[in-house]
């Protein structure tokens, strides 16, 4: 009998650092149920996880050290069910998955995929842009990062038709496809929603993540982290300390101080997405999902009475912002002055005990 090897492909912006983080820290309670999901510690960042243990798979070259590895993992495991994950799964060209599956014909391949609402979906990629592939405007989707605009091109006017043509040479009843809709998760949550994919309950054996994965920036927070992209600013440290302070002040430890949800996107672009995507998202809720009214998303269209375009960033804000910033800096100095006046006196207690030494006194 065949193994049974899952392929979750994200799509991008649907929780995958999340689904990603949460496998990894109950990879042996998964195997005591009966799924590998093989790979060693995740690569993770304060803002992303890595894209999952299928990494190698899609980025390495298929002759390198790394993509073999990758490959030897899921072919030598002992169970009978392998769960491989990565978003970059979709961006691969058809040449690069063929390869995929010759090297994988032992396995019985099932995909699984979330689709989140164009609209949505685009929203939080701009904001990704902006916040780690130096995306300098909202209006102008291009970046410094050949693959976010990969991404964007592929993905940023209709997600659910680049899914369709991924999945297209498989079989039907070996496609989950899932709406990224929390009123349509199991028990409304990512996590129960994905183990159910998988015939197992969420229950108290797993290990939920502690903390936010991926997680965004106040309106006016992004705003500024925006400027900072300024390409006359080089990027490196500088930058990394003010995403880690924005992301600070936009996530409080003080729960009622939460920033305010906002939009991008003015309410009519957004419906124009979602209408320009309605004939796939039919195609999915009926060959896919079974449903017959051929309706995926069941959220409420964009309210175009109370959204008002962005006024611009307050000073009060980037005052806030830059204290965060000059607060930081000043911890750092002072660490690292804490650190150099420890040296003197290490210098001083080493030459002691030379000279003691040399004296016949003390340990030698």
């Amino acid at each position: 009998m065949r193994k049974t090897l899952y392929l979750h492909i994200g799509t991008p912006k649907t929780g995958s650092s999340a689904i990603q983080t949460f496998l990894e820290q109950n990879r042996e309670v998964l195997r005591s149920k009966g799924i590998d999901y093989p790979g060693g510690p995740a690569k993770k960042t304060q803002f992303s996880a890595q894209s999952g243990n299928g990494r190698d798979l899609c980025l390495a070259k298929p002759d390198s050290k790394e993509y073999k590895h990758a490959l030897r993992q899921i072919q030598a495991s002992e169970f009978d069910t392998v769960l491989v994950s990565s978003e970059f799964f979709i961006a691969q060209s058809d040449e690069r998955m063929a390869r995929l599956h010759k090297a994988l014909s032992d396995f019985d391949i099932h995909i699984i995929a979330y689709l989140r609402r164009q609209d949505l979906y685009l929203q939080s990629y701009l904001q990704q842009g902006v916040k780690l592939h130096g995306l300098r405007s909202l209006d102008a989707w291009e970046s410094d990062d050949p693959m976010f605009n990969g991404f964007m091109q592929l993905l940023g006017e209709n997600a659910a038709q680049a899914l369709l043509q991924f999945v297209r040479g498989y079989e039907k009843d070996k496609v989950i496809i899932r709406p990224y809709e929390k009123g349509q998760f199991t028990d409304g949550n990512i996590f129960s929603d994905f183990l159910t994919i998988l015939g197992i309950p969420l229950t108290g054996e797993f290990q939920l993540p502690q903390r936010a994965i991926n997680p965004g920036f106040d309106r006016d927070f992004l705003e500024l982290r925006m400027m900072l992209n300024h390409p006359k600013i080089p990027r490196g440290n500088v930058q990394r300390l003010f995403t880690s302070c924005l992301w600070e002040l936009s996530h409080p430890t003080d729960q009622n101080q939460l920033f305010t949800p906002y939009s991008l996107l003015s309410p009519q672009r957004r419906i124009a997405l979602i209408e320009g995507c309605g004939k796939e998202y039919e195609i999915i809720a009926r060959e896919y999902l079974g449903r017959e009214h051929g309706k995926l998303f069941f959220d409420p269209l964009p309210d175009q009475e109370d959204w008002q375009p962005y006024p611009g960033i307050p000073l009060e804000k980037v005052v806030q912002a830059f204290g965060c910033v000059c607060a930081r800096q000043q911890e750092q100095l002072d660490a690292l002055q804490k650190r150099e006046n420890k040296r003197p006196v290490r210098r001083l207690l080493r030459s002691c005990k030379k000279i003691l030494h040399r004296l016949g006194i003390g340990p030698a």
